[in-house]
Formats: structure tokens, C-alpha cells, sequence
């Protein structure tokens, strides 16, 4: 099965860790990113659906052992994600449970298909685990060297790795490959999907890397001139001050300088235009939020680059603006979100869930938002228990058709319903029945 085989590469790689832990100033920061499991709660629920189905067929076919039990073994490690993925333990553990789980599950694959082995000898974790175990050892470049071989096994197989990539590039440019470091961050940029932080970080790291080659003051000019180019005059800023009291070479040196001070002209404008942008706001109706974003933003520039009076006027305004603002509408507020909820509940009584759970939707946020999800939920559950029944009717009628053609236009439609809800509602109780509707309906829709 090829889905599954792609499916398990997909897991392990997308699952690997960023394990380095960032420093700042001396202070460890908190890695906060939510753990990368391979696959997320949808996809894992769409890829149950499917194998399930195609569990359904193999058991109708002749000399379908083996392929029953890869099926039932890769269901077990999609249970395994679940509970990894709701358990209380940190997002790093998470990943690495995961990958711990995926690892197991390809070890099982590889013991059913391949010869027997004397006992003594222990099994090949494969060119990743060789590559994590190298670098555990300190040995970066054979760590290096089996995680591109996983890389390119990977490829080969038609799927990547955005943050199997982001891994490869930290151990390259720790070796100092500064080139196929940015290689490899630009590639885990370009196939990044759904993973924000490689997104935010593998361009800037990718410079970096590039950079090494220029020496470590060309390298912080360079990274100083990207910050700039980024809208990020307070980094670029800092970073400046650093090169120019702390490099050594004249050229990079007198360079540096010139860029410092187009660093103040640009921010001391960026600040004018974001206070009096800030004011111009603070005269109307709002949204004052962002008056507190502009404030943050000029406060984030070279000290020197802006008012510091107008500031701290600007910012006084904006707690009383907000705070009288807040005062003055709470009870309409309160009022509004009252109504919202009460419209939602009238919804459900008439049985337009669909339209209840849009008003539910609108209280997220809100101080009624644990009521909003309660009913949310009880509507989708009545929702999904009142299709599900008018499917298995349109089932039951589909099956007493003896038109080949006309039964299977009935059928068909039942599976869309069903397909539907699942796609939908893929946390509702109802889903493994929904399932195992949709498997006999298929299964019926294969005998016509």
C-alpha cells in the first residue's frame, strides 16, 4: 500500500524536533511552538477514513493476511498519535514520543517483510536513527551525512520535510557549511506547510548561513542590512551597536556606520508617521488596539529616533480613551453577545443547527464563550445524529432498487452525506458509526 508507506515517512520526518533551545541575553526562552506530530487531527482522521475503507476491501479479497495487519498496525499507531497528542506533556516530549511511535511502527513493518536475522544482532534504526544517534555521539558529520540519506529517501518517495530540512540546516551550519545550510533552510522555506515558525525563522537563518563565509563581522553587517530590509530597524539597530563597538575590520566597520545612520533617519520618520498615526486614531471612534501596536512599535526603535513626550502623552490618552471607551459600551457589549447567545439557542429549538452554530461562532472571544461552545456542540451532535438517520433511511431504500444504474446514483448520494459529516464533525461522538456506515455503503456501491 502505498499510501501507507508515504504516510509513515511523512509522520517521521515532519515530526522531528527543532531541538535547539533559542538564548537570549542569557535567559533560555521557552520553546512554545506547538508540538509537530506529522500530521494534525484532521489529517490523521481523514487518513483513519481511508484506511478503514480499504480494511473493508482487503478482507473481501483472497491472501490478504499480511496486508490486513499493516493496515490494522498503522490504525494503532494513528490511536497512539491521538493520545500523544492529548496528553498533558510538553509539546518537545510530544514530538519526541511521536517520533518514537513512528520509529516502533516502521520497525514492526520492516520485521514483517524482511528475512530472519540471527538474534544477535540488533536492528537497523534506519538512516535517521543512525543520524540522531550521531548526534547525540557529538559526531556532526555523520549525523549530517545519514540524515541527508533520510532526506533523500524521503524525496524519492514523493513527499518532504520542512522540519527534518530546518534540522540538516542547523547541523550544517553548526559544522560551518554556511552554503548548504542555506540550502537547506531555503528548501524548508519552500516546503514549509502549516509549520509557522519555519516559515518565520529558515529565511533570516538561511542569510545567516550564507554569511558565514563573510567572516563574523561581514556576517553581522550582512544580517544587520536584512533586518533593515525587513521593516526591523530596533534589531537591526541593536545588532549594529554591537558590530561597531566590538568588529575589527575597517571596511565592514566604516560600512556599519553609514548604515547606523540610515537606521535613525528611517526610524526617527517610521516614528512620526506611527504617532501621529496613533493620534489621528485616538481623535475618532478606534479601534484604539491598535494605537497600543503603534505605541509598541515606535517604543521598539533607537532610543534617540523619537518624541519620548508625545509618547508618554499618547500613551496616557490611550488609557483613558480605552478605558472610558470600555466603561461607557460595556453593557451594550454585554447586552449585544446576551442576544447573540439567545438567537443561537432560539436556532436550535427550530432546528436550523447549521445557522445556530454560525451565531455560536460569533461569542468566541467573549465572556460567553464556554456557554457558545456547549451549545455549539449539542447542535452539531444533534446535527450529525439526525443526517446520519436520514442516510441509513435513503440506504435502506437505495438497497431495495434493482436498477443497477438508479441504485447507484441512491448510494452514492448517502456517501456524500456521510463523507460530509465525517469531514465536518471529525470530533463528534457519532464518527466511528459514521464510518462504519460509509464502509457498508461502499462496499454495497462495489457489488453493483
Amino acid at each position: 500500500m502505498r499510501l501507507i508507506g508515504l504516510f509513515a515517512l511523512l509522520v517521521l520526518m515532519s515530526g522531528c524536533p527543532k531541538e535547539a533551545t533559542p538564548v537570549t541575553s542569557g535567559t533560555v526562552e521557552v520553546d512554545s511552538r506547538e508540538a509537530a506530530l506529522g500530521l494534525n487531527v484532521r489529517e490523521r482522521t481523514d487518513l483513519r477514513g481511508r484506511l478503514d475503507r480499504q480494511l473493508a476491501v482487503a478482507r473481501t479479497a483472497d491472501d490478504s493476511d499480511g496486508e490486513i495487519a499493516r493496515i490494522k498496525g498503522t490504525l494503532r499507531l494513528l490511536d497512539t498519535l491521538d493520545g500523544i497528542a492529548s496528553s498533558a506533556r510538553g509539546e518537545r516530549d510530544k514530538e519526541r514520543d511521536a517520533l518514537a511511535a513512528v520509529t516502533a511502527w516502521l520497525d514492526d513493518r520492516v520485521r514483517a517483510g524482511a528475512p530472519p536475522r540471527p538474534e544477535a544482532a540488533p536492528p537497523d534504526p534506519g538512516p535517521w536513527g543512525r543520524a540522531l544517534e550521531a548526534e547525540a555521539a557529538g559526531d556532526l558529520e555523520t549525523a549530517l551525512d545519514e540524515g541527508l540519506l533520510a532526506l533523500r529517501q524521503l524525496v524519492d518517495a514523493g513527499v518532504d520535510s520542512a522540519s527534518l530540512r530546518f534540522q540538516l540546516a542547523e547541523w550544517a551550519a553548526e559544522r560551518g557549511d554556511g552554503a548548504l545550510a542555506a540550502e537547506l533552510f531555503d528548501g524548508a522555506a519552500t516546503v514549509e506547510s502549516g509549520q509557522a515558525w519555519i516559515a518565520e525563522e529558515a529565511p533570516l537563518a538561511a542569510t545567516r548561513a550564507r554569511n558565514l563565509s563573510l567572516g563574523p563581522d561581514g556576517a553581522a553587517l550582512a544580517e544587520a542590512r536584512t533586518l533593515v530590509d525587513q521593516d526591523r530597524l530596533g534589531d537591526a539597530w541593536l545588532l549594529l551597536e554591537e558590530l561597531v563597538a566590538t568588529g575589527s575590520d575597517a571596511d565592514v566597520l566604516s560600512a556599519a556606520r553609514a548604515l547606523t545612520e540610515q537606521v535613525r533617519s528611517d526610524a526617527g520618520e517610521a516614528a512620526v508617521h506611527s504617532l501621529a498615526r496613533a493620534a489621528q486614531i485616538l481623535e475618532g471612534p478606534g479601534p484604539y488596539d491598535e494605537v497600543q501596536r503603534l505605541l509598541e512599535e515606535v517604543a521598539g526603535l533607537p532610543e534617540g529616533t523619537w518624541d519620548e513626550a508625545e509618547h508618554l502623552r499618547l500613551r496616557g490618552w490611550y488609557r483613558n480613551r480605552a478605558g472610558a471607551l470600555t466603561e461607557a459600551e460595556r453593557q451594550a457589549q454585554d447586552a449585544k453577545q446576551a442576544s447573540t447567545l439567545q438567537d443561537a439557542r432560539d436556532l436550535v429549538v427550530a432546528g436550523e443547527y447549521r445557522a445556530a452554530l454560525k451565531a455560536f461562532a460569533k461569542l468566541e472571544g467573549t465572556a460567553l464563550q464556554s456557554a457558545a461552545r456547549k451549545g455549539a456542540r449539542e447542535a452539531s451532535e444533534t446535527l450529525v445524529r439526525q443526517e446520519r438517520e436520514r442516510a441509513g433511511g435513503l440506504f435502506v431504500a437505495a438497497r431495495k432498487l434493482r436498477d443497477p444504474a438508479e441504485k447507484r446514483v441512491a448510494l452514492t448520494e448517502v456517501q456524500q452525506i456521510l463523507q460530509g459529516l465525517i469531514d465536518e464533525f471529525p470530533d463528534s461522538s457519532y464518527v466511528d458509526r459514521l464510518r462504519t456506515n460509509l464502509t457498508a455503503v461502499e462496499s454495497e456501491l462495489q457489488a453493483i
